[in-house]
């Protein structure tokens, strides 16, 4: 895993590894992006969707819980 405030690189290094090494990359900024366009299957929680889009539109930060499910 790969943590860091935005803009320090995580991304570019996350591409090195994939390159190199093989490793799986999942952003979970790309994940909640996805979200948000509703790009997801069809047993994704509608108001769990509502929540995400809701957070992210007024500016804060979807909780680590939401984020470990998703992940999940």
């Amino acid at each position: 895993m790969l943590f860091g405030a935005p803009g320090v690189g995580k991304g570019t290094f996350a591409k090195l590894l994939v390159k190199d090494l093989g490793f799986v990359h999942i952003s979970t900024g790309d994940e909640i992006r996805k979200i948000i366009k509703g790009d997801v299957g069809t047993n994704f929680e509608k108001d769990l969707i509502a929540n995400i889009k809701e957070v992210v539109s007024s500016g804060g930060l979807i909780n680590d819980e939401v984020v470990i499910n998703i992940l999940k």
